[in-house]
């Protein structure tokens, strides 16, 4: 089938004080709308102000090591910042952490598509090259999920790198796929032709 020119995502924010845009195109002819970090404040009261929605991880994983995530203790004149204010956090070196865009999507199924459709998130190339900071994994957001999006980020460097509110840190596109029908079949009906496994092929 010729596939539609326009997709439509239904976009709602799910961030009390979310001031961001909708993501959007970079220039006329990109590929991916730049998906944006949304960090807001939540408790600014505590002696280090609580980013909501943030998910800290270590190099060994889900921990309270040095290696987590250090959230910064910004201020507005040297008050205390309002909640649902902007706010900033440090990624300390080879750290991981989700950050979270302030938006769920919901695909909106074009009319006589009947393969699979999914969003996919990668890193922003500008981005991964000069600050270090990528997508960790490939996100797939399946067209079932209906929870708020995240970025799961990582610091590739040796260094702190600051993420702050409405940084374009990902990029995304949709993905129109036929569906996978898998068959179970004998050994003798099998055709495949290369032999050796992973890696057999060489660099050269």
């Amino acid at each position: 089938m010729q596939l539609p020119k326009d997709i439509i995502i239904h976009c709602v924010s799910c961030r009390e004080g979310n001031d961001l845009p909708l993501p959007s195109y970079g220039t006329s002819h990109s590929a991916c709308v730049d998906l944006r970090a949304c960090l807001l404040y939540e408790n600014p009261f505590s002696k280090t102000p609580d980013v909501s929605g943030v998910k800290y991880f270590s190099r060994e994983g889900p921990s309270g090591s040095e290696a987590r995530a250090v959230q910064r203790n910004d201020t507005m004149g040297g008050t205390q910042p309002a909640v649902g204010h902007p706010a900033s956090i440090d990624i300390a070196p080879r750290a991981r952490l989700l950050v979270p865009t302030g938006f769920k999507f919901k695909i909106v199924r074009p009319e006589g598509f009947d393969g699979r459709i999914s969003l996919r998130i990668h890193s922003r190339s500008s981005v991964a090259l000069k600050s270090g900071l990528v997508v960790a994994s490939e996100g797939i957001i399946d067209e079932d999920y209906g929870e708020e999006v995240f970025l799961n980020l990582r610091n590739t460097t040796d260094g702190s790198l600051t993420v702050s509110h409405g940084d374009r840190l990902a990029q995304m596109h949709v993905c129109l796929e036929p569906n996978i029908v898998m068959q179970s079949v004998s050994f003798a009906e099998w055709n495949g032709d290369r032999v050796g496994g992973f890696g057999s092929t060489g660099k050269a």
